[in-house]
């Protein structure tokens, strides 16, 4: 007799062998979606590392660009208010000598000048209230008194000797001051 195989056992190898394949599609999809999800998380972290890190560097760029136009604009306006500066001191310098040699007052053209060229230098000290850190300005407002200290006395009489000293001394805290706040204290000129 031929021993033959019950029916139930073919069903069963088939039922397992299809439920088996369809659960190893699964099964792989899914192992596959999680490895994808993975894959893609570690990307978005890496773009998220490097969008952060170019967005650092253009910040960083930004600022020493910043920082360069600010100490540029400084350096303009000291340049143009030490500019002023000097030419209001070569004014006052030679109407005193012209008061000196006529032994007189100076004239309301010689006033109106030297007013106008100190009008000048307010200005351009003014613009650099924006930008001047504050010992700079101090030093600046301090010159400027002696300036009208000379002026007033132009306008009275004469100016003393004493006094173009002491704008010389005050002159050097200005330069000094602004040496310092441009980086270049190295004392080049103000160290005298």
């Amino acid at each position: 007799m031929a021993a033959s195989t019950p029916l139930w056992v073919p069903l069963v190898v088939a039922i397992v062998g299809v439920a088996g394949t369809l659960g190893a599609t699964v099964f792989s999809q899914v192992w596959s979606r999680k490895l994808d999800e993975q894959r893609w998380q570690r990307e978005r972290e890496a773009e998220n590392v490097r969008w952060g890190r170019e967005r650092d560097e253009r910040a960083a760029q930004w600022e020493r660009e910043d920082r360069a136009r600010w100490l540029a604009d400084r350096r303009d306006g000291y340049a143009a208010s030490l500019a002023d500066y000097h030419a209001l001191t070569k004014a006052i310098d030679r109407v005193y000598r012209e008061v000196k040699r006529r032994n007189s007052r100076a004239t309301d053209g010689e006033l109106s000048e030297l007013a106008e060229m100190e009008a000048d230098w307010e200005r351009s000290c003014n613009s650099l209230r924006l930008i001047a850190p504050k010992k700079v300005m101090e030093a600046i407002w301090g010159l400027h008194y002696v300036i009208e200290v000379q002026l007033e006395e132009l306008e009275e009489g004469e100016l003393k000797p004493k006094d173009i000293l002491a704008r010389a001394g005050d002159y050097i805290t200005v330069y000094r001051a602004m040496q310092e706040d441009l980086g270049l204290s190295d004392g080049t000129y103000a160290s005298r």
